[in-house]
């Protein structure tokens, strides 16, 4: 008595199967890992943009409390730049650019106070200029777009 035998064996269509899924599986993998490593450069530049914008402010902050009178002086409304060298920084009409591929600038704004001295806008009912302080903005403009650190900042010297 003779009985059938099943030849085991890997058909040409399993085998183009197997490879499909293999070469789909490295696609996705090529895929997530470089939209890994984009995202992670867009956050660093990100991040570096956000705390160039800081330093910006701190060094506005530092300047002013050097000499209010510097700060004073600007125009309102118009863009600034820093001049920062080891020991000093200063303000000019230079932009200033930083490794090449950030630009920074400040501008300064009246400050404007109601009647309980709370900061308000410029249109609000009984609003008045405060002289002895400012809206800051500071914009750091980069790969990714533009990042900007807003802040109140007043004259430290002035008699209460």
């Amino acid at each position: 008595m003779k009985y059938a035998t099943k030849e085991a064996g890997i058909t040409l269509i399993e085998v183009v199967i197997g490879i499909s899924i293999i070469a789909v599986a490295a696609v996705a993998i090529g895929y997530s890992i470089n939209a890994y490593v984009s995202a992670r450069a867009a956050l660093l530049s990100d991040l570096k943009a956000a705390y160039l914008a800081e330093e910006g402010y701190e060094l506005i902050r530092s300047i002013r409390d050097d000499d209010w009178m510097t700060l004073d002086a600007l125009s309102l409304g118009a863009l600034h730049y820093l001049d920062v060298s080891s020991t000093t920084a200063t303000v000019t009409g230079t932009p200033e650019v930083i490794d090449g591929e950030y630009t920074r600038s400040f501008e300064l704004n009246a400050l404007y106070r109601n009647a309980s001295d709370d900061v308000t806008t410029s249109g609000a009912p009984g609003a008045t200029v405060d002289d002895g302080g400012r809206t800051l903005e500071v914009n750091v403009y980069g790969p990714n777009g533009t990042t900007t650190f807003e802040a109140i900042i007043t004259n430290i010297h002035a008699a209460s």
